[in-house]
């Protein structure tokens, strides 16, 4: 699995000018032609900051400028394209922060319906999943989640 700009990820410019990758693949060499260098090849995994201030887990790449970081079990069992990313947490696993668990919560409900014009209903549904996993798995204190509208609490996490 490659990764191949296109219009998606570079974008539309209207003063014709390179575009850059918005999945950080590079900047091409003249408008129109969507040949990113790729990548930097790195010898180890980092943790590395996107222009938006976010922090990514990054595995080593010694091969491949244009490799699409990748789970091999999940794409032999799943059998089609995958997105795989590490959710980081900053704050130690017996005291969490409500407000990281927050920012998952509401990635994980954007993600799950960003390329689809998802319905009310659906986003509720998906964030009703999102809490019945909570309330199943979770052990710490119970808190309301800040992603939902419903008044429903959920457990915190543990582990993370």
């Amino acid at each position: 699995m490659v990764h191949k700009c296109d219009n998606y990820c570079l974008g539309d410019n209207v003063k014709s000018e390179p575009r850059q990758c918005r999945f950080e693949y590079g900047k091409e060499t003249e408008y129109g032609k969507a040949d990113t260098e790729g990548r930097e090849l790195s010898d180890t995994s980092v943790i590395a900051v996107d222009r938006r201030g976010i922090e990514h887990f990054r595995l080593k790449r010694t091969k491949s400028k244009k490799v699409v970081q990748h789970c091999v079990p999940v794409l032999h069992g799943w059998r089609a394209n995958s997105d795989v990313q590490l959710l980081l947490y900053r704050s130690h696993p017996d005291k969490p922060d409500m407000t990281e668990i927050e920012n998952v919560c509401q990635y994980v409900v954007a993600y799950a319906s960003k390329k689809n014009h998802t319905t009310k209903q659906e986003k509720e549904a998906i964030q009703n999943i999102i809490e019945r996993i909570l309330k199943r798995d979770l052990l710490l204190p119970t808190f309301t989640c800040p992603c939902s509208s419903s008044s429903d609490d959920i457990s915190g996490v543990n582990a993370l």
